[in-house]
This record gives C-alpha cells, structure tokens and sequence, in this order.
C-alpha cells in the first residue's frame, strides 16, 4: 500500500520532478548524503539541505552510522517506494503543470493511464483527486 503523504512539504517536494527524484539512491537500501551527491551530480552542499528537507518532510528516515576517524557518516532510506498525495497537497502550480503533463511525460499503458517522468518516476492517477509517485 502507498504510503500516505500528509505533510505540505513532502507534497511540494514529491511534485516536483527535478527534487522527487533525488529520493532514488535512498530506495535500493541505506545510502549517505554523498550517495545522493555523485548519483544526481550535484554538490555535497546541496545535497546536504534536500536530505534536511527530506527529513523534515518526513520522506527520509535515519537508519545507522558508519564509524571513521572524525565525524561518523550517517546512513538514511526513504520511507517507501509508492507515495500517495492527496490532491489538496499538491501546490497549485505543480499540479497545473502535472495536469497538463508539462513535466510529466504521458504514457498510455495496460490498465490505468501512468505517466513516465524521465525514466525514473512513475505518476499514477488516484481516486479521489490524488496523485502518487512511485519512486
């Protein structure tokens, strides 16, 4: 079952495209903030605040600490694989452009319509005006 977004935050991160796939090397298994770094080419630094704002969120959970000499390295996963947004969640302009499947690119597939962004999220159409993300 998809987990069930309820915080304002994680919707507006999990809309946008460009931030939701930033979650993928925390799926596989416990990944460190340089994991995500080298794995979306992007700075430590940066990064650094979306893991902030993923915990914050509440996509993102603490799982261990790898020991070393100085600072330990800490290890996090995302809270699942299937997320389900309620549509009153989504920010206004996400959700126009995901209507309009600006950022999403539309599919059609066997069963229900998905839309496939960028090979690495799925959008899934909900009942009820929801919107999920499979990661």
């Amino acid at each position: 079952m998809a987990y069930l977004v309820e915080h304002p935050l994680a919707a507006r991160l999990l809309a946008d495209p460009d931030l939701a796939v930033c979650l993928k090397p925390f799926i596989k298994g416990p990944a460190t903030v340089k994991d995500l770094a080298q794995a979306r080419g992007i700075s430590l630094q940066r990064a650094h605040y979306l893991v902030g704002l993923f915990l914050k969120a509440g996509l993102l959970e603490p799982v261990g600490v790898r020991r070393r000499r100085g600072r330990p390295i800490r290890l996090y996963r995302a809270v699942d694989t299937d997320f389900r947004i309620p549509r009153k969640l989504v920010p206004e302009r996400a959700l126009r452009a995901l209507e309009a499947a600006q950022s999403w690119q539309v599919a059609k597939g066997p069963g229900s319509p998905r839309s496939r962004l960028r090979g690495d999220l799925t959008g899934l159409p909900q009942p009820g005006g929801a919107f999920g993300v499979r990661l």
